[in-house]
């Protein structure tokens, strides 16, 4: 391969990587950050600007074509190698990160809906709870005002006990109907407690 065409190499080669440092949009934040992947003492530059480095490197490139003596001529090469290296470290560290804080996002939404489901499910637990609660308190009540009706039926004698014997009736249908919504919620408790 002649020297033109290894120049040439090279050129294609930098515009390759000046549309991949372009593409991956490196802020300076994000690529000075990176500074221990970066390899700044290959460069002269001293800048926070990613362009800065990327001239000095077509700059060596530029002066490569020029040189005359052997010598000098593999000091440039070494050092556009070595230039060439840190930008595709750069690079490969960017992607990587990238990929990283898009694992990672998918992991955080993940645990929040994790989160929400086990906080949703001990609200349902709790609320559950407390209805079985309240459905107790309320058959406390009918039994208490079943054993009232049933007292005052068997102390009274008169022509409305049948209306009595209504409401004892009446009470002991309504009872019954919380004992049901008991069970019923009892069974949604036994279910949501084994699913945990």
């Amino acid at each position: 391969m002649s020297v033109q065409q290894s120049i040439a190499n090279l050129q294609s080669q930098l515009a390759i990587l000046e549309h991949d440092v372009k593409q991956s949009k490196l802020t300076q934040q994000n690529w000075f950050r990176s500074s221990d992947i970066f390899n700044s003492s290959s460069f002269h530059t001293q800048s926070d600007e990613i362009v800065d480095y990327l001239k000095e490197l077509k700059n060596n490139i530029n002066r490569l074509a020029t040189v005359k003596e052997q010598s000098h001529a593999d000091y440039l090469s070494e050092k556009i190698t070595n230039q060439f290296n840190c930008f595709k470290n750069l690079l490969n560290s960017s992607k990587l990160n990238s990929k990283y804080a898009a694992h990672r996002g998918k992991h955080i939404k993940l645990e929040q809906r994790v989160k929400k489901i086990a906080q949703q499910a001990t609200q349902t637990s709790q609320s559950l709870y407390e209805e079985l609660s309240q459905l107790h308190e309320y058959e406390r009540r009918l039994l208490d005002m079943v054993a009232d009706k049933q007292t005052m039926l068997n102390q009274y004698s008169g022509s409305e006990k049948s209306h009595l014997q209504q409401q004892v009736l009446l009470t002991q249908q309504r009872l019954g109907r919380c004992r049901q919504a008991i069970t019923g919620v009892e069974d949604k408790i036994q279910k949501l407690d084994s699913r945990q």
